[in-house]
């Protein structure tokens, strides 16, 4: 069964040598969206072992985010039941400015890896 905490956070920065970024796209590259969701993936899973991503339902990408520029994930967790859960994610550049800028939001679905 998972406890969730209301909300988990953390700074993240790709490095400007990712592979991901040698094709997209030369000359200005950014971070592809697929990179994104797998670092949000990853700090869910690491948090949580006993559970895995099934699916993503949503996701929306509304600012670039460049190699070597911080940004913020911030994961909002609702059970649904004690084998299913739903995790909200915003994508924020950082450091905070007055302004806020969005760069992603979305939502993953968990099951527990004995459902699997």
């Amino acid at each position: 069964m998972l406890t969730t905490p209301e909300n988990l956070q953390e700074i993240q920065c790709i490095p400007e040598n990712h592979p991901s970024l040698a094709g997209h796209f030369p000359g200005h590259p950014i971070v592809p969206g697929v990179v994104l969701l797998q670092r949000v993936e990853h700090l869910i899973t690491q948090h949580y072992p006993g559970f895995s991503v099934a699916a993503v339902n949503q996701a929306k990408f509304t600012a670039s985010i460049q190699p070597q520029q911080k940004w913020l994930v911030d994961v909002g967790f609702k059970s649904k039941s004690p084998q299913i859960v739903t995790a909200d994610f915003k994508i924020w550049l950082h450091p905070a400015t007055p302004q806020q800028t969005l760069a992603a939001t979305g939502q993953f679905r968990l099951l527990e890896n004995a459902l699997l």
